[in-house]
């Protein structure tokens, strides 16, 4: 007899086979490379839905998943496959903040942990802490992290000079995606933190230019078809080429009804008190200094 969690897969398999004999155009069964020549490496955490993220579709990208986003000898496998016989040249690690390996720490593996499995992983069953730390690879800092892991991927022998490695942050809370590159440079996690409004104020700027562009295309569509006699030819927009649906450029967007209220977290600043300085400044006169002055 079959466990709900079975039964419901095998009616999401039947719903799927449906659409494939109704010839779904969205369904490709004999697409072997991506779309787009990416591969993802980051964490198992729910939250991270690459394709609510980037908007992305089935077959755009190669994803692996695993606790962390971390560099094993299985993520090199996966690496030099996608590289070598699918042509990827863009690795992306994306890691996210609250990452549960970030606050994973020994004494908790050892009360999760039954007693066979600490003795599989350790030889030391009296003092496996340095069994289950190398493991499991839990980390302290996030942006620390996904810059180690970046390094990793660099270092690995025989990739083409023209893979590109970047290293990217998700914050869950708000929706946003960091570069840590183009982000000023970001070290750690408190750096972050430090910076976190300037942040979001860039990241608002970014999205209130991209809809300003969506709407110029808008009016230019517009004015473009009153103003011409014959029938328009289908030509892609710069939207489409780079992969941003039809659908996303076609709505009508306003900047004046955007809501921009983010709650930003509550963070401590220190504050900079600077001693008081008290400056004599000379009494200038009409004709110059005053006449003790000249004195």
């Amino acid at each position: 007899m079959r466990n709900a969690v079975k039964d419901r897969l095998i009616k999401g398999n039947c719903l799927y086979q449906k659409k494939v004999m109704e010839g779904d155009k969205d369904i490709n069964l004999n697409e072997e490379v991506s779309k787009h020549p990416i591969l993802f490496l980051t964490c198992i955490e729910l939250r991270v839905d690459l394709f609510q993220i980037f908007q992305l579709d089935p077959g755009d990208a190669f994803i692996f998943r695993n606790a962390g986003n971390i560099i094993t000898n299985d993520v090199k496998r996966a690496i030099y496959l996608t590289v070598f016989k699918y042509d990827v040249e863009n690795i992306i690690v994306l890691g996210h903040l609250d990452c549960g390996m970030a606050r994973l720490r020994t004494k908790e593996l050892l009360d999760i942990l039954p007693p066979e499995v600490i003795g599989s992983l350790s030889d030391n069953p009296k003092y496996p802490f340095l069994d289950l730390i190398e493991f499991f690879k839990p980390f302290t800092d996030e942006i620390r992290n996904i810059k180690t892991q970046v390094q990793k991927i660099k270092m690995m022998r025989g990739l083409p000079s023209i893979i590109n490695v970047m290293g990217m942050l998700y914050d869950a809370k708000n929706g946003w995606i960091y570069d840590l590159e183009e982000s000023g440079e970001l070290e750690t996690v408190d750096h972050f933190k430090f910076r976190y409004k300037d942040l979001v104020k860039y990241k608002k700027d970014e999205l209130i230019g991209f809809l300003q562009t969506i709407q110029n295309n808008q009016v230019i569509e517009k004015f473009t078809s009153r103003n011409t006699s014959n029938d328009p030819v289908e030509e892609k927009t710069s939207f489409e080429i780079e992969g941003i649906s039809k659908e996303i450029f076609n709505k009508e967007f306003s900047l004046k009804n955007l809501n921009f209220s983010i709650e930003t977290p509550n963070i401590s600043i220190p504050k900079l008190y600077l001693p008081k300085i008290k400056v004599n400044i000379p009494s200038i006169g009409k004709y110059g200094m005053n006449k003790k002055e000249k004195q």
